[in-house]
């Protein structure tokens, strides 16, 4: 069961494989060697390049690394024995993954969807209240739910390109599930989140999720993860916008915020972080207290100064 699940998963990350039974051969995402050198245990999950040494017992980090995080938490790396008591996510899964294959070219949302302006919900709008969210927030963000299908208990958070096509969609249970987040399969270098809202003119908030967005302002693009890969499309944009940017991250994501500050400070100016406090994300301090932190941002400092002002501390 894990098997044929991960490997659709990393078929999709890593390209076409050869499954010899024990191990799957891929192309390798650090050499990029011209034949599949990436070795992938089937059964321990673990991986090695045999032509650069590209290796790890962690799999999910490595999809975290070439930039699909968001995949990572679908991977199934437990034994059959240990998977109990997650049938009904693994059920989930499979279903997730029939409905979204990597040939699909046209995303759509799930048939189920309605939107809450319309169609009240009282679990779902329960849910979001206690989460800070608005009625205004609802027309804003166009935000629907599912209450059977797949998506069924979720709210949907759809985002839309510069063109107003939808470019992906968040689904958030409310009522429980085992998966918290059900997102579509899509690659996620090549989508900034509600770009048919941003303005790059104005001042743009890098936050990590949905609702951490929805609590920083309208200007707020979610990453839905904590990387942002240099090759990505938002990475692109951001370097050319002249509105200033703030990274404001998880207090928990320190280092991962840093390297996101580091690689816009190669390419650009006016680059700020916020100070959070412990245990502290954007949408657990809330709307009004954001703002007020937003307001305090300070210049965002490289990393690479501090090692070169370290190093001459001791010329």
């Amino acid at each position: 069961m894990s098997k044929q699940n991960n490997l659709k998963i990393l078929k999709f990350a890593l390209g076409e494989y050869s499954d010899k039974g024990k191990e799957a051969l891929f192309k390798c995402p650090n050499c990029n060697h011209r034949k599949r050198k990436l070795s992938i245990s089937t059964e321990k999950w673990a991986y090695k390049c045999w032509t650069c040494n590209f290796h790890g017992r962690n799999l999910k980090r490595m999809l975290e690394e070439i930039g699909y995080e968001h995949l990572a938490p679908q991977l199934i790396t437990q034994s059959e024995d240990e998977l109990t008591e997650q049938d009904r996510a693994i059920d989930l899964l499979k279903r997730h993954l029939g409905m979204y294959s990597v040939e699909q070219t046209v995303l759509k949302l799930p048939e189920e969807f309605k939107n809450l302006v319309d169609y009240y919900n009282k679990d779902a709008m329960e849910y979001l209240t206690n989460r800070g969210i608005t009625e205004q927030d609802i027309i804003d963000y166009r935000i629907g739910y599912c209450d059977n299908g797949l998506y069924s208990g979720r709210v949907i958070f759809p985002s839309f390109d510069e063109s107003g096509e939808l470019n992906m969609y968040v689904g958030r249970t409310y009522s429980g599930s085992y998966m918290r987040y059900m997102n579509p399969i899509v690659k996620y270098n090549q989508f900034i989140f509600n770009e048919f809202d941003v303005d790059w003119s104005n001042r743009i908030v890098v936050v990590e999720g949905i609702f951490d967005a929805i609590a920083c302002g309208r200007n707020s693009i979610p990453l839905c993860g904590s990387l942002l890969s240099t090759r990505s499309k938002l990475f692109k944009k951001l370097v050319s916008a002249t509105g200033d940017v703030i990274v404001c991250l998880d207090i928990d994501a320190e280092d991962k915020q840093q390297e996101i500050v580091d690689n816009l400070l190669e390419y650009r100016d006016n680059v700020f972080v916020v100070d959070l406090k412990a245990g502290d994300d954007p949408a657990d301090a809330g709307r009004k207290k954001m703002m007020r932190i937003l307001d305090k941002c300070k210049p965002a400092k490289s990393s690479i100064d501090k090692v070169i002002t370290v190093a001459r501390g001791f010329a």
